[in-house]
């Protein structure tokens, strides 16, 4: 399968070029891991006012790994590598084509610039969208399959994970589920079921537990043939699983593209931007949020990671 590639840059293409000289280019290299050899697969000759590259892996997949540097012509002075990125990471809940779907504005020659800050207004919009609502909508691992994760464990008599570790936790799915007793003990593992961890559902879900939205909680069976209690300490649980949502709600994407809007139609100056006109003509101004960032963020949403505080 072939893969696209966007490259943002938020170096000047005309320094770059000075530089690099006038025939300098951006170069994207590949690997089969994050932690590989990254050989150069592609060159593009840089052009200034220019801020957005698109390559083609035609022998990529979503599991090869990228990373870009600058250099001269004949690729003997680079600069240093970019960070390591997959062609499926997400880095916003909603897409460039997401947006641009919404708006009237001109993507040809020249337009770049004007991209690559409607990329970054996504990015900020979905910032936005975590801290609201106090969680992330990513999947963990982004790509598929599992990953290897370990909480501190703070409370001796917790018998469900975000009790033992302090803070909500979502998960998609749980190969394995570990345990010692100290930061310098063998791990054991905890059966799955009734004689070890149960997941807890939400009874809020909104469609299939694990495919559209995740469990919200592990809880240790109190018929556990290895502990009813987590152990305290420093890593003291380990789960090899996925963590996060499944896949990114459409009220999360819907409000990241609003967001994002119309944070572009405020501009450098801010304040409200006319929005449209009513049936008499008279200009409507947008004031506030949008209204699918506040059902997203409003107190009977299930979007929001909800916490409670006792006062002793």
């Amino acid at each position: 399968m072939a893969v696209k590639l966007v490259v943002n840059t938020t170096d000047n293409a005309a320094d770059l070029i000075a530089g690099y000289g006038t025939l300098a280019r951006i170069y994207l290299y590949s690997a089969a891991s994050e932690a590989g050899a990254y050989t150069v697969i592609d060159s593009l000759a840089l052009a200034a006012g220019t801020e957005q590259y698109e390559f083609w892996d035609a022998t990529g997949t979503s599991a090869t790994w990228y990373k870009a540097r600058f250099g001269n012509l004949l690729a003997t002075v680079f600069s240093d590598y970019s960070d390591a990125f997959q062609s499926s990471a997400i880095t916003a809940y909603a897409t460039l084509d997401d947006l641009l779907e919404t708006m009237d504005i001109g993507v040809g020659s020249g337009s770049t610039g004007r991209l690559n800050l409607l990329a970054d207004l996504l990015a900020d919009a979905s910032a936005m969208i975590d801290v609201a609502c106090g969680r992330r909508f990513y999947r963990d691992p982004q790509v598929g399959g599992t990953a290897t994760f370990t909480f501190d464990v703070i409370d001796p008599y917790a018998t469900t994970l975000t009790a033992a570790i302090g803070r909500g936790v979502d998960i998609i799915s749980v190969t394995t589920l570990e345990h010692r007793g100290s930061t310098t003990g063998a791990y054991a593992t905890i059966a799955a079921g009734d004689t070890g961890y149960l997941l807890d559902r939400d009874a809020d879900a909104l469609g299939t537990v694990a495919t559209h939205w995740p469990y919200i909680d592990l809880s240790l069976s109190p018929d556990s043939a290895t502990r009813t209690t987590y152990p305290t300490g420093r890593s003291a649980i380990r789960l090899v699983g996925a963590l996060g949502f499944p896949r990114v709600p459409a009220l999360v994407k819907r409000a990241c593209v609003d967001l994002a809007r119309d944070m572009y139609r405020q501009g450098p100056g801010g304040g409200a931007q006319q929005a449209g006109v009513n049936q008499f003509g008279t200009p409507i101004f947008a004031t506030g949020m949008p209204q699918s960032f506040r059902a997203l963020t409003s107190t009977a949403s299930p979007f929001v990671r909800r916490t409670f505080a006792a006062w002793v």
